[in-house]
């Protein structure tokens, strides 16, 4: 859209103090057997190993979006730096994803006479979980925004209760860009073919899933192959572990016949490529997040909640298409007005 943009990205600070919360954490956690309590520590201590397994997304980042690091956004960022500032979208409202939540409703821009907007922004849930004294703090910059829009139905009504504010609905913003987009961005045809015809990405494995994706591979004759790796599983080699290149995950939308998964952004890329999929309810990530994506393009057959709730459908991927070129058209009208270089 001719602008210079670059992506924020604010240094998580641990403190000796927290440091030492953070290991008595992790002993307790390991002793009561939860090692979900772990990768605080883990990753606190063991950056390399972190580097290592995310070598590929690191390098991803590092070619394609231009970060600017702040160790402080309320004292390092000058007023002059920036027109705009636009927060989106995935979850940055939900407390969970964040050490501090008003920073992701600009905190740091009070009183600065500049654009502020929320794009697709997104509280994961339908719940609120904050206290009063950070809901205050938040509502309060909220309404300094000149432009507000959401990723949810659930959304919208959150803003307007919590906060007083009016939010409109738009589409997440990889559904901004086509599949031909993507293909062509980052030269998805000289990305090696996947190895086989049933994409499997699942994020929270457990045995029932693994029973669906062998359901679906066996009414569908298709071949499953997995597009991450089992990342978290201590049990494994580090050379197992890596993450494989964000280019090869896309080409798996590519070369898939369907797509069997728990996470929301497969099934964003599943419409953008226009492949019939299902999806294993995943309330842990915010059921509320495909709910409303499914709601849109009239998908909610394809959330199942468990893996002998399956079952056999057809899925009009063409109606699909037409309703997303819709959806895109407004959601970028949207996106320009609140980037309206008219004086504020």
């Amino acid at each position: 859209m001719g602008h210079q943009v670059v992506t924020l990205d604010p240094i998580r600070y641990y403190g000796w103090w927290n440091c030492l919360k953070q290991a008595f954490t992790w002993i307790i956690g390991r002793l009561i057997r939860k090692p979900r309590s772990a990768p605080f520590l883990y990753a606190l201590h063991f950056d390399n190993e972190i580097r290592k397994k995310g070598q590929f997304t690191f390098r991803f980042i590092k070619t394609n979006i231009q970060l600017k690091v702040y160790k402080d956004l309320n004292k390092d960022i000058k007023r002059s730096s920036y027109d705009a500032f636009i927060v989106g979208s995935d979850q940055v409202w939900r407390k969970e994803y964040n050490s501090y939540l008003p920073h992701m409703f600009l905190d740091f821009t009070k009183d600065w006479n500049v654009r502020r907007l929320a794009y697709a922004a997104s509280f994961g849930t339908d719940e609120w979980c904050e206290d009063d004294e950070i809901t205050l703090l938040c509502g309060e910059m909220l309404r300094q925004f000149n432009f507000v829009s959401v990723r949810e139905d659930s959304g919208i009504k959150l803003c307007k209760e919590l906060f007083g504010v009016k939010a409109h609905f738009v589409l997440d913003p990889t559904l901004l860009l086509s599949k031909e987009d993507y293909v062509s961005m980052l030269q998805l045809d000289k990305v090696p073919q996947s190895k086989g015809n049933l994409l499997v990405y699942i994020l929270d494995s457990t045995d029932d899933k693994k029973k669906l994706v062998n359901q679906i591979s066996d009414d569908y004759h298709l071949v499953p192959f997995h597009v991450n790796a089992d990342v978290y599983n201590c049990g494994l080699e580090l050379s197992n572990r890596i993450q494989p290149p964000v280019e090869q995950w896309l080409r798996g939308f590519m070369d898939a016949e369907y797509v069997v998964t728990d996470s929301f952004h497969a099934c964003v890329f599943s419409i953008i490529f226009g492949k019939p999929f299902i999806v294993y309810q995943n309330k842990k990530r915010g059921t509320t997040r495909y709910q409303s994506l499914l709601k849109l393009f009239s998908l909610e057959d394809c959330m199942v909640p468990c893996a002998d709730e399956y079952h056999r459908f057809n899925t009009n991927m063409d109606n699909v298409s037409s309703r997303l070129q819709q959806l895109r058209i407004e959601s970028i009208d949207f996106l320009m007005k609140g980037l309206d270089s008219h004086p504020l």
